[in-house]
């Protein structure tokens, strides 16, 4: 989630730019569509994703730091 919303894959805050400032143009015919799509995705969705992803590293970072203070005991056979 985090590396989607940075955008090594071409999308997310890195690929938004290119395709925003031109340096990596879509085809004409959907040069609209594409801008529009990609300040979307600037605006809304790299945020969300980001934000998803550092809380699910948070989360992992918290279970795998601290044991389980309430686990169960065997029972006895």
């Amino acid at each position: 989630m985090v590396l989607r919303s940075i955008g090594p894959v071409g999308f997310g805050l890195l690929g938004d730019t290119l395709t925003l400032t031109g340096l990596r143009p879509p085809p004409a015919q959907y040069l609209q569509l594409s801008r529009h799509l990609a300040r979307w995705d600037l605006v809304l969705w790299s945020p969300f994703f980001l934000t998803w992803g550092v809380l699910w590293l948070a989360v992992a970072k918290t279970a795998s730091t601290h044991p389980q203070k309430h686990a169960k005991a065997p029972l006895p056979r």
